[in-house]
């Protein structure tokens, strides 16, 4: 059974959002690469994880919006959902990383 377990906003205030859930929600932060920095912001309940994402206006890249970016979810077999991927016309390839 897979489960939505990380997700990814995009925000204009990263340190603001992740405040936010941190005091409705009592959520924790777990990561930050330094503290007041326009890193991203990670913060958990114990089993879903949220990154909040800064928007930076003056990198050149693709604009990105404020909302969701990316979702992942986990699942019991990554080759299973592979081969499921495989069947689909036209096919699926998971992307390599490291």
């Amino acid at each position: 059974m897979s489960e939505i377990r990380h997700m990814a906003n995009c925000t204009n205030n990263n340190r603001r959002l992740a405040r936010f859930y941190q005091l409705i929600l009592g959520m924790q932060e777990v990561w930050n690469e330094e503290q007041n920095s326009p890193y991203a912001f990670y913060v958990t309940d114990g089993y879903f994880n949220l990154n909040c994402l800064q928007i930076h206006q003056t990198i050149a890249e693709v604009k990105r919006d404020v909302g969701i970016n990316h979702f992942g979810f986990k699942v019991d077999s990554s080759a299973d959902i592979a081969k499921r991927l495989g069947e689909l016309d036209p096919p699926i390839k998971f992307a390599a990383r490291p």
